[in-house]
């Protein structure tokens, strides 16, 4: 493990090539099995309240009415998930052309929200946990399997594909020690 300013990051970060395929991929990381939806961090309960109203038009009817008749979110605090629907699709995704989509960024990129969304899925394939301290680790998964055949075609590395995800986490001056040290670490693994 790697640390940077207090927060511990799983070794393998620096050294990833990673971009998002989406026509590859068709969005997987809204739709994956399992009981647990995406983790929500205390503060964004309150937010995505308040953006309901504004996303919900993008919303198929069957996740609409899902999202009328339970909470959106499971769990407790420090401890919060995203509910989904059929144990599968996160309840805010929406399809485009049998992509799998977040109902947050695309009012988000029409202006009609400030939170683009959920910044464990803005994250994604990094996780956090918490162990007296964020922990940065990298969560590898099937699905994304063009992500990783991306980035390296196009030598685009996960530090850099996210890095607004992670400014908006942990602050501009973070990023750039974090980045700087990234390229250092690669650097050396490549002599």
């Amino acid at each position: 493990m790697l640390v940077f300013d207090e927060i511990i990051v799983d070794e393998k970060i620096p050294h990833i090539q990673f971009a998002c395929d989406l026509p590859q991929c068709k969005g997987a990381c809204c739709t994956l099995e399992g009981a647990g939806g995406a983790p929500l961090e205390n503060d964004e309960i309150e937010i995505i309240e308040t953006t309901i109203p504004t996303i919900i038009k993008y919303l198929s009817a069957k996740h609409q009415k899902e999202l009328q008749k339970k909470n959106f979110y499971s769990g407790e605090m420090n401890s919060f998930t995203i509910e989904s629907v059929n144990d599968r699709d996160c309840i805010f995704s929406y399809k485009e052309n049998g992509v799998a989509k977040c109902s947050f960024e695309r009012a988000y990129f029409k202006n009609e929200i400030t939170f683009r969304k959920p910044i464990s899925c803005q994250l994604f394939p990094i996780r956090i946990k918490d162990f007296g301290g964020p922990v940065l680790r990298y969560e590898k998964i099937p699905e994304c399997t063009p992500a990783l055949q991306r980035g390296n075609r196009e030598q685009i590395q996960l530090s850099d594909f996210l890095r607004d995800a992670l400014i908006r986490k942990f602050g501009e001056q973070w990023y750039q020690q974090f980045r700087l040290s990234c390229s250092s670490l690669q650097d050396s693994f490549a002599d």
